[in-house]
């Protein structure tokens, strides 16, 4: 069997990644982008630390933003690809959602107050008023 890469006497990729301790995949990727194999082997890993895009009264990312302004994380997103600015999207007023309190009340009428049922419902439903 032919190895194509030999390095410090471990031959083949999967040995010298094992050997090194660098990951398989890794190694393969850099040797595909045309480092020679003493570079891909000796190049120190790259932290791929995320950059904070976002940043409200010391809070930094989405996530503790909308902690602090009590908005849901996916009500933020949704602003922002809509267009506004991280500004705009924090002081947008929240849309009340539900029922109004006073549809919310004739919905309880034949639940929670049998009495105000019409006497037609309370026959059907075998209910004395």
């Amino acid at each position: 069997m032919t190895y194509q890469y030999e390095y410090q006497g471990c031959k083949g990729v999967k040995a010298i990644a094992e050997k090194f301790g660098i990951n398989y995949s890794t190694l393969l990727k850099r040797l595909q982008r045309g480092f020679d194999i003493d570079q891909a082997v000796t190049m120190p890993r790259c932290a791929q630390v995320a950059q904070v895009k976002y940043e409200h009264k010391g809070q930094q990312g989405m996530r503790a933003i909308s902690k602090l302004i009590e908005i849901s994380e996916a009500t933020l997103y949704g602003r922002l690809s809509e267009g506004m600015t991280l500004k705009e999207a924090i002081e947008m007023p929240k849309q009340k959602t539900g029922m109004s309190e006073e549809h919310r009340k004739a919905n309880q009428i034949g639940i929670k107050k049998p009495d105000a049922m019409s006497s037609s419902w309370a026959a059907a439903l075998g209910v004395q008023l």
